[in-house]
């Protein structure tokens, strides 16, 4: 068995971009991981990867119940894609923080 991982962290996710990516996810139909214990999915509204934030309608929750909880940032500038913008967010910065210090 895998080692849990308390904390799995997306940014900008494309997932819940049905016609591109989701479809080629595996195991079909698309579901979080076992080993996941808690997912904290971040988007932003000016991010053009994301298209919309629907990744916990379209991903099966694992048998301990997680989906992923999705939270939007919003980031200065014109490219929010890149993951240091991401991470210059409280939002996104703090709960690793806290799960690296576990």
């Amino acid at each position: 068995m895998a080692q849990p991982n308390r904390l799995f962290v997306t940014l900008g996710s494309p997932l819940a971009t049905a016609g591109v990516v989701l479809q080629r996810a595996q195991p079909r139909p698309a579901r979080t991981p076992e080993s996941v214990e808690r997912w904290l999915n971040f988007w932003d509204r000016d991010d053009i990867v994301v298209c919309r934030p629907r990744i916990k309608d379209w991903m099966l929750p694992n048998s301990s119940g997680v989906v992923p909880l999705t939270r939007r940032v919003d980031s200065d500038g014109i490219w929010v894609h890149t993951a240091t913008k991401y991470l210059k967010q409280p939002a996104v910065a703090g709960p690793i923080v806290e799960a690296l210090k576990q």
